[in-house]
């Protein structure tokens, strides 16, 4: 006599395969949320411009700096008012500009200032050479950045310094940035 074997049909075994199969894809395969595929955990920051006010941000990235202590560092040249909307909604992790931060947290945002990478401004009073004293820029325009920025906030103060009343001796023009204004 022979005997015959019996075999238990699972009506969802050819579910199960794939769903363990599946699962250990994304277990071991893909890379964990929020570090890329070389373990480095990945932050965005923007910055309103290429200046040498963020020169230690530059410097460390391009010398690894950040590569070291486990984060690739992305950064986004941003206007500041694009960047605090994009932190807000994390589009981006960190916003350089702290004029933006400083302005936001006021208007009672979620924001707060960490890190300064300077212990005074980097910012100069530039003209053209024919201006050899203070007094000869009365009457004349003065590029600044956006209304309220850092360099327009900075500008009033030396011009105050210099002698001169910023809203009658001469023509204040917000350009929209740092990076505009020069």
């Amino acid at each position: 006599m022979t005997q015959s074997r019996t075999v238990k049909f699972y009506p969802h075994a050819k579910f199960t395969l794939p769903i363990i199969f599946s699962s250990l894809i994304v277990v071991f395969l893909l890379p964990a949320y929020g570090q890329t595929q070389t373990g480095l955990k990945k932050i965005r920051l923007a910055l309103p411009t290429k200046t040498v006010s963020f020169l230690a941000f530059y410097v460390a990235h391009h010398k690894g700096f950040y590569k070291d202590e486990g984060v690739e560092l992305e950064p986004i040249i941003m206007q500041p008012a694009l960047a605090i909307t994009a932190v807000l909604t994390g589009d981006i992790d960190y916003n350089g500009a702290v004029t933006g931060v400083i302005g936001a947290a006021v208007r009672d945002r979620p924001m707060k200032a960490v890190l300064f990478t300077v212990a005074r401004p980097l910012q100069y009073l530039m003209s053209k050479k024919e201006i050899k004293e203070p007094r000869e820029l009365k009457g004349k325009k003065i590029a600044g950045s956006s209304p309220g920025g850092t360099v327009t906030f900075l500008t009033v103060l030396v011009l105050k310094r210099l002698g001169l009343d910023p809203e009658r001796d001469v023509s204040l023009k917000p350009m929209g940035g740092t990076g505009r204004a020069v």
